[in-house]
């Protein structure tokens, strides 16, 4: 799997080939530039997609998931995120957590690593690096002095590889905030699993009956987290959908009727104007803010 970034002297000489050494790189990043951490984490708590599983420390009991659909009602995956404060995670401010992505959607190339590596206008890094080993094969960034401009306050690795027993993509988008949470990472990348395992129609549509998503395009959750085609917004954040570049604007009124047959036609229309997802040409609250983790 290649990145669409353009090719760095760095990305062509350094393949990682295991988790442990992926968590290393990111120890040493941590070693001189975040400030010392005192969280002892002793407690981990798994969560995960139908497909995939990770553990996080139970401290991050701020927690979201949702699944994600094309307009047409095809399903395009699934997103779950754990931290100590989902909105201040995605405002960028000093709170450490991780958001794991799993889809059938993009094999074979790193819409996702790309797509978040437009949002890291404040971050210092991020030269691609494959990574090879486990079952998985992809690239990695690790971005530093991540945070609002004026307080760099954070480490942020993102990674989008395939797996390549179930052929499926998995993305992990986890933020550090000090050294204690190097610690943290190493024991969720160390406990990523992965199944064979996808949500049917049936069980698809029963979440846009239940309010849980929209057929229009995005699904969300009652919290916010919403999904766009080209990158997953961070929870908390409300980003909203724009249409995809092979299909014309629409007006909201105009996508029902392309609704799939089996799912409730008129339900999209129904859905009350301030439900969590609007699908659109609009984009998250400032532009210029990252996205994190």
């Amino acid at each position: 799997m290649t990145s669409t970034a353009a090719p760095t002297a760095s990305s062509a000489v350094v393949t990682v080939a295991s988790f442990d050494e992926l968590t290393d790189l990111v120890a040493a990043a941590a070693a001189t530039e975040l400030p010392a951490g005192e969280t002892v984490y002793q407690d981990f708590d798994t969560i995960g997609t139908t497909s995939s599983s990770i553990s996080v420390p139970a401290a991050w009991s701020d927690r979201d998931e949702a699944v994600w659909a094309a307009r047409n009602g095809d399903l395009l995956g699934e997103t779950v995120a754990a931290s100590e404060n989902l909105l201040a995670m995605g405002n960028g401010e000093a709170v450490p957590g991780l958001q794991l992505v799993t889809s059938g959607a993009f094999d074979g190339d790193n819409d996702l690593l790309d797509g978040k590596a437009v949002t890291r206008t404040t971050c210092e890094g991020g030269e691609p690096k494959d990574f090879f080993a486990e079952g998985y094969e992809g690239e990695f960034r690790i971005w530093s002095e991540c945070g609002p401009e004026g307080s760099q306050n954070g480490i942020n690795l993102d990674i989008v590889v395939q797996d390549l027993q179930y052929r499926g993509t998995i993305a992990i988008f986890a933020r550090l905030t000090d050294t204690s949470d190097v610690t943290a990472l190493r024991a969720s990348l160390d406990s990523l699993a992965t199944v064979q395992r996808e949500l049917s129609t049936d069980q698809l549509t029963q979440a846009v009956d239940s309010g849980e998503s929209s057929i229009l395009g995005v699904v969300a959750s009652d919290r916010g987290l919403s999904l766009p085609f080209d990158v997953p917004a961070m929870p908390g954040q409300n980003r909203k959908l724009a249409p995809p570049d092979d299909e014309p604007s629409t007006s909201p009124s105009e996508e029902p009727s392309e609704a799939p047959s089996e799912g409730p036609s008129e339900e999209p229309s129904d859905e009350p104007s301030d439900g969590p997802v609007l699908p659109g040409p609009t984009t998250h609250k400032d532009p210029d803010d990252p996205i994190a983790p």
